[in-house]
């Protein structure tokens, strides 16, 4: 049975407390349609939740790769809703799914992509109270996320890629990261990488972006801007297929 995005939206926001009765009524379905569905997206109520929680504690003990990556599409395209999904709104395929199997990778559990109609719009969503407490926690909420230089190379090569996947823009001979925030840490890691900054291409700057489709710019956002021959040199590409282009080396799951 098919369900809009605001139809998940409201169950993943209301389910927990006012059950599958409450909401069944609310949405025009069942109990047992509703609480199906509830526990495909990782809800559940009284003793079945605690149990829940505790069968699927995260936590990691090093700074690898794939967190980092997961942490650039937090800060970047991703948000966290009702305090447990983890979740990411994407018109790429690709993206949803590479999100989602470095979900699986992390934490052991599976994530979900699904096609909305409504929104145009591939949807990954993991359903987690440790991981997105940890989320939010640590980078902030999703109108105050702050950018961090992380722990370890790799964990920083992964969210730079997270990044650029989520926020990123590729030009004829350059690339650029382009968000509002603090991108002092992008800065700070490419310097790490012996990222070199030559010619118009000069890190950190204000930029506008145009968004064609509605023939408007946006008020001015932080921009990071290097040549696509350093981001190739220090090994970074992306696992955007459309995002491929001049250059940048496209990577797989």
């Amino acid at each position: 049975m098919n369900y809009t995005v605001e139809e998940v939206a409201y169950i993943l926001e209301n389910f927990e407390r006012d059950g599958p009765k409450k909401v069944g009524e609310r949405l025009g379905r069942s109990m047992k349609v509703i609480s199906r569905k509830a526990r495909r997206l990782g809800l559940f109520r009284g003793a079945s939740k605690s149990s829940s929680e505790r069968k699927n504690h995260w936590t990691f003990d090093e700074w690898d790769y794939h967190l980092g990556y997961l942490v650039g599409v937090y800060l970047g395209d991703g948000n966290v809703w009702n305090k447990a999904n983890f979740r990411l709104f994407t018109i790429d395929e690709d993206f949803a799914r590479t999100t989602a199997s470095k979900v699986k990778r992390l934490t052991g559990y599976e994530a979900s992509v699904k096609y909305y109609d409504s929104r145009a719009q591939w949807v990954m969503s993991f359903c987690n109270v440790d991981f997105a407490r940890w989320m939010v926690g640590s980078f902030g909420p999703a109108n105050g996320k702050i950018i961090k230089v992380l722990p370890s190379i790799e964990a920083n090569k992964g969210m730079l890629e997270g990044l650029f996947d989520s926020e990123g823009t590729a030009q004829q001979y350059s690339l650029s990261i382009r968000m509002y925030g603090d991108l002092t840490p992008i800065d700070t890691i490419c310097t790490a990488l012996s990222i070199k900054h030559g010619g118009r291409f000069k890190g950190i700057s204000q930029q506008r972006w145009c968004n064609r489709k509605r023939g408007e710019e946006t008020e001015y956002l932080s921009g990071y801007t290097i040549s696509i021959s350093e981001w190739n040199r220090a090994g970074l590409g992306t696992y955007i297929s459309r995002k491929s282009k001049n250059g940048i080396r496209l990577k797989y799951e």
